[in-house]
């Protein structure tokens, strides 16, 4: 009985250890440079695609492939893609310029693999734009074969050279909401504070709050930045006034931080925050939940973000050094709730983008916060050791003052330029000069 035992031990055992195996979804035979598992392309739209795609590899010499299978379940597209990927070795061998369409309808996925050869022609932020403004609009409409038949004719396209026209503005120009700030918050402020002492906290506050909503809804017409202001106007009225007004209630905050000091405890909830702090904290946080997603893509395009990462590879051929690009329009509420800095946070995406990880400690990341139009420069102590505060100051504030102007994309190529000459100084191209960070711009 205890050998009966031991054997359906091992048994469990060999079954648990093959079963993710087992439970992968197959990677099909490269049997045509388009293979279709679901029935979602007819004879002759399959037969097209292939015509185009080996028209392509005649011209170009770039493989393309398109898979379109029902799951794959239990991964997610990005590993079965990169299965498939090994497996089909797409491309020609000496230059990895092969491409991999892979949709997964059931699962509702789909995924764009490049190879090494064609990322600079076919980079993860154009890709995504394809699969984003070019694919999913069809397949929401149920045109799943539509979708493919445009998102390979604009992979052939980046691969012949083509760019990919701009991406729509959906929203009003950041300039017009910039303008439109200060008159909005100077208006929740005072409006606030007189139906706050016209109807009571609560009622004040949510007269308020309707107010500003419409407000905004009317100037701005877009509902999400409406409700997110009308929140925060509701917040703001019914927090403010407490302890009484003005001079007063500051002189209350005194004398209860006075008296707990006294007694040998000092206490931060003792008293409420007066007025003035949490105006600050408001005004500050406003621009960040105010911007909405698009306000990126319309500040720093793809075209300008190819742009940046050329000029990030073209500085790295002068020095030996790493240049890293991150790019971040706005914090979210719980780095606003810390009050987190864009100094802090910067040093938060250093550690995360792996910075630090050079071989002679000189990588530098050059962080943009788009809401405070804040930079911040953070270099490894081989290189920071060498350059002194007024160096590092001159280069932020170079910058800076092209994005106050709205020049981004000249602030950004200024800066990259300038970390250029202090790296070529310190750490010129000599010998070996692998590249050990990604060149690509990190949106944020």
């Amino acid at each position: 009985m205890r050998q009966f035992s031991l054997h359906v031990l091992r048994f469990a055992l060999c079954f648990l250890v093959i079963w993710p195996a087992w439970a992968e979804v197959a990677v099909p035979a490269l049997t045509a440079r388009v293979v279709d598992q679901t029935n979602t392309l007819d004879a002759s739209r399959s037969a097209l695609l292939e015509a185009k795609l080996a028209a392509l590899e005649q011209e170009k010499g770039s493989q393309v492939a398109v898979l379109l299978v029902p799951t794959t379940q239990p991964e997610t597209i990005e590993q079965f893609a990169i299965r498939v990927a090994d497996a089909w070795k797409l491309g020609r061998q000496d230059v990895d310029d092969g491409v991999l369409l892979v949709l997964a309808k059931e699962d509702r996925a789909v995924r764009i693999e490049v190879g090494y050869g064609l990322e600079g022609a076919v980079s993860d932020i154009l890709a995504k734009r394809i699969i984003e403004e070019v694919m999913l609009p069809r397949f929401r409409q149920g045109d799943f074969a539509g979708g493919i038949e445009a998102g390979v004719d604009r992979i052939a396209g980046l691969i012949r050279g083509e760019p990919l026209p701009e991406p729509e503005s959906d929203g009003p120009s950041g300039t017009a909401v910039d303008d439109l700030i200060p008159f909005l918050v100077l208006g929740a402020f005072v409006g606030g504070g007189i139906l706050r002492s016209l109807f009571g906290r609560l009622p004040g506050a949510l007269a308020a709050s309707g107010i500003g909503f419409v407000a905004v809804w009317w100037l701005l017409g877009a509902v999400a930045i409406a409700l997110v202001f009308a929140f925060f106007i509701f917040i703001m009225t019914l927090a403010g006034g407490r302890g009484g007004g003005g001079a007063r209630a500051g002189a209350e905050a005194s004398a209860v931080v006075a008296v707990s000091a006294a007694a040998g405890v000092v206490s931060v909830e003792a008293a409420p925050p007066a007025d003035g702090e949490v105006i600050m904290r408001v005004k500050k946080s406003l621009p960040h939940l105010m911007y909405p997603d698009w306000w990126l893509k319309r500040v720093f395009p793809a075209t300008v973000l190819e742009r940046i990462q050329s000029a990030v590879a073209q500085s790295e051929t002068r020095h030996r050094g790493e240049l890293r690009v991150a790019i971040e329009a706005t914090l979210d509420f719980r780095a606003l709730w810390r009050e987190t800095t864009a100094r802090q946070r910067a040093e938060e995406v250093f550690a995360e983008l792996g910075v630090w990880d050079t071989a002679e400690d000189n990588g530098v990341l050059i962080y943009l916060l788009l809401a405070e139009r804040d930079v911040e420069i953070l270099a490894d102590r081989g290189l920071s050791d060498k350059v002194s505060d007024q160096e590092w100051e001159a280069v932020c504030q170079a910058m800076e003052a092209d994005f106050r102007a709205g020049q981004f994309e000249t602030g950004m190529l200024k800066g990259i330029d300038r970390i250029g000459d202090l790296l070529a100084r310190h750490y010129p191209a000599e010998g070996p000069n692998p590249n050990e960070l990604p060149d690509r711009v990190e949106i944020l």
